[in-house]
């Protein structure tokens, strides 16, 4: 079982079903065409595409928004293993993939799972059902609680480590485990009893024994909890159990009274959780109440980068998925978008959409194709991003006015005017004052745009009559120059940064392409990755290579400021890189191209998808720690 949001959420070994127990639950617009059953305030929803019966427990990953179910145990060859099938928010499944750990027997394998992000991984740790990971009476002699790790594979969860629960626990079987923060929960069903721990810092050592709570017994002492299955932490010092039916011909009749039943319990004598205490990992399952803000979605721009077919757009419609990535798709006419979105990846968040960057919205004919694709793609995609115009510097009046003119109307996706042709910051930030007011048009920041800009202004003030878009890395002024080079590139974090604060104080949506880059480089000097360094024939700064404008530690910083001054709910972000060269195996989407005897093109634009899913790491990490 899984507590989420103030919904629980619980599975069943018998059904492909879900059910979900809470007050808020009749809000839920996931519980529609597909709601098999309502009743007062529960109902069942189906688990699309998946095995439909044996499950175990379920966990979630708050990053990449995904479920995770267990299967207990699956054939593999000639021995067996857990599985975990991987769910979107829509509960599709997105994959299934075993846990690369042997187990004994089909019906002694892992009872728990729960999902924990460390070091930029999701990883999921799962509890053995028998001591010492064993079965029949070696599984049952207590002191060996064993819970293993796994990181996500290429084809299956890979192992890499154990948690040793103490030998002072002496439980005769481990059915369900919860994380929240540096807390442990583990519950036992023979032994009718609550196991609670804490992880040492940075480690997944237990820093102590824990305390042991037994569960309510009757008048004589007896269990009446008798088959707890599952828990999920719901407060520092509260959890909720569920239990499994009860043993018709080998349990007594006492624990019918409470199988099939959700409990909610206080644990007493835990002490107030500290706040803002660092922890060694967060459990993604629950909410991380140390972060000051909600995580918003996190675009990537998908888009088919070299020729082939449509096996290409299929890979990149894997990857995203696997990351949890949205999309943001160019599109240059309407047929066009109607066929990329066919193959967008399954997202809670819309696709946000740029258009052609020859339209200009102070033309009749521009505005009006701007309003065609608003109107045609009504609850298809959140947003269309249209570039600015040199010319609209000067015009700053009739440009609030047209974006006013396509605004107004909130059931449409949003318009974005990108900054794009360079004009001052002051006056885009006018645009954005002059648009406060009105629904349904706003901004976006691209920080490449924003960064070349300033840079190359910042370098001509100390160089006139030299402009920087004339430097290249081989050029034999630079090593003269790379002071005052870099000095103008440190110019660009602070520019996007107080801009992002400007258009974040008028309270509407602000959308952000970001990609990293450096005026040195030749040709498209943006749209590159936050790791890319700058190759040069000399040392600077103990290295033969430059930083670009950004890095991920100005990545992390433009994040937080836009999340702090626009909110989650209103900051909409996107990785627009698509400078990536290089080729990569396509491992577990080989049989994609199949029909393919040259594979170059698909292993560049893995490779692509790849980097991209990199920098989504470096995003999520940045507003997860934030």
């Amino acid at each position: 079982m899984l507590v989420k949001d103030g919904l629980c959420y619980v599975v069943f070994d018998n059904l492909r079903y879900l059910a979900l127990f809470d007050e808020q639950l009749l809000d839920k617009q996931l519980l529609d065409e597909r709601t098999a059953m309502q009743d007062g305030q529960h109902a069942l929803v189906e688990l699309i595409g998946g095995h439909g019966k044996d499950y175990e427990d379920i966990a979630y990953d708050r990053v990449a928004r995904r479920f995770y179910v267990l299967i207990e145990a699956q054939p593999y060859g000639a021995q067996f293993m857990a599985t975990v099938e991987e769910y979107d928010e829509q509960f599709r499944m997105v994959s299934s993939m075993p846990l690369d750990f042997p187990l004994v027997r089909p019906n002694k394998g892992l009872e728990g799972l729960t999902c924990i992000r460390r070091d930029g991984k999701t990883h999921l740790l799962g509890l053995c059902e028998g001591n010492r990971c064993k079965a029949g009476s070696a599984g049952r002699t207590p002191g060996g609680g064993r819970i293993q790790i796994f990181v996500n594979g290429a084809d299956r969860w890979t192992r890499v480590g154990t948690i040793r629960l103490p030998e002072t626990l002496r439980f005769r079987d481990y059915s369900g485990l919860s994380v929240a923060e540096d807390r442990i929960a583990v519950v036992s069903q023979e032994s009718s009893a609550l196991w609670v721990g804490q992880f040492a810092a940075e480690s997944w050592k237990l820093a102590d024994e824990g305390t042991i709570y037994r569960f309510p017994r009757d008048e004589a002492g007896k269990k009446l909890y008798c088959n707890v299955e599952g828990v999920s932490w719901v407060a520092h010092d509260r959890v909720v159990i569920v239990s499994d039916r009860a043993k018709t011909r080998t349990q007594p009749k006492r624990c019918r009274a409470k199988d099939e039943s959700i409990g909610i319990f206080t644990i007493p004598g835990l002490p107030e959780a500290t706040i803002g205490a660092r922890t060694h990992a967060a459990a993604t399952d629950q909410r991380r109440n140390a972060s000051p803000f909600a995580v918003p979605a996190v675009r990537g721009l998908f888009q088919q980068r070299v020729s082939g077919d449509d096996a290409l757009l299929r890979l990149a419609q894997l990857r995203f998925a696997q990351a949890g990535l949205a999309a943001e798709v160019y599109a240059g006419t309407p047929d066009e978008l109607d066929w990329i979105l066919a193959f967008a990846p399954a997202h809670p968040e819309l696709p946000v959409v740029h258009l052609d960057r020859r339209i200009d919205v102070l033309d009749e004919r521009g505005a009006a194709v701007v309003a065609d694709f608003a109107t045609r793609f009504v609850g298809r995609v959140a947003g269309l991003v249209v570039h600015d115009k040199p010319a609209m510097a000067d015009r700053v009046p009739d440009v609030v006015a047209a974006l006013r003119a396509l605004g107004g109307r909130p059931e449409r996706p949003q318009v974005f005017l990108e900054y794009a042709a360079g004009m001052e910051l002051e006056r885009f930030a006018e645009i954005g004052e002059g648009l406060r007011d009105v629904e349904g048009v706003s901004l976006c920041i691209d920080s490449g745009h924003v960064g070349i800009k300033l840079a190359r202004v910042r370098f001509a003030k100390r160089h006139d009559g030299l402009a920087l878009r004339t430097l290249s890395p081989a050029d034999p002024r630079l090593p003269a120059l790379i002071e005052d080079v870099q000095a103008a590139v440190d110019s660009a974090l602070p520019a996007v940064l107080e801009l992002t604060r400007t258009l974040g104080g008028f309270g509407k949506t602000v959308h952000f392409h970001l990609h990293d880059g450096h005026p040195l480089i030749p040709g498209l000097s943006d749209h590159f990755s936050f790791l890319t360094r700058v190759p040069i024939p000399f040392v600077h700064d103990g290295r033969c290579s430059l930083p670009p404008l950004y890095g991920p530690t100005g990545l992390a910083q433009i994040l937080r400021t836009a999340v702090e001054s626009c909110g989650a709910d209103r900051a909409s972000i996107t990785l627009e890189i698509h400078q990536a060269e290089g080729r990569l195996p396509l491992g577990d989407a080989a049989e994609l191209f199949g029909h393919w005897r040259d594979l170059t093109n698909a292993e560049r634009m893995n490779y692509w998808l790849s980097v991209i899913a990199q920098n989504h790491e470096l995003a999520i990490d940045a507003l997860v720690s934030a």
